[in-house]
C-alpha cells in the first residue's frame, strides 16, 4: 500500500524488514513476495542497480520454488502409481 501511495522508503523499509521475518518462519511465498516489494521500491526510488540485484534474487527464490513444487508434485504422482498398484 506504501508502495501505491508514493511512501517509497517505508515501502522499501517494511519490504525488508518483512523478508527478514519470512526467512526466519522459513516461508518461501512471503520471501518472494517481500523481495518484489523492496525491488519495486527500489525502482521508484531510482536505486535502479540495487533494484535490478532485488529482483534477481526474486527471480532466484521463484525458481527456487518452482523447483520445489515439481518434486513434490512427482512426489505425489509416485504415491499415486503405488497405490494404484497395490
Amino acid at each position: 500500500m506504501l508502495l501505491y501511495l508514493g511512501d517509497y522508503e517505508r515501502s522499501k523499509y517494511y519490504g525488508e524488514r518483512s523478508f527478514t521475518e519470512a526467512v526466519a518462519v522459513e516461508d518461501p511465498i512471503w520471501q518472494l513476495n517481500a523481495k518484489v516489494l523492496v525491488a519495486h521500491s527500489q525502482t521508484k526510488l531510482r536505486q535502479y542497480r540495487e533494484a535490478e540485484k532485488s529482483f534477481e534474487e526474486a527471480l532466484t527464490l521463484a525458481k527456487d520454488q518452482s523447483k520445489q513444487i515439481k518434486i513434490k508434485w512427482n512426489l505425489i504422482d509416485s504415491f499415486q502409481k503405488l497405490f494404484k498398484s497395490l
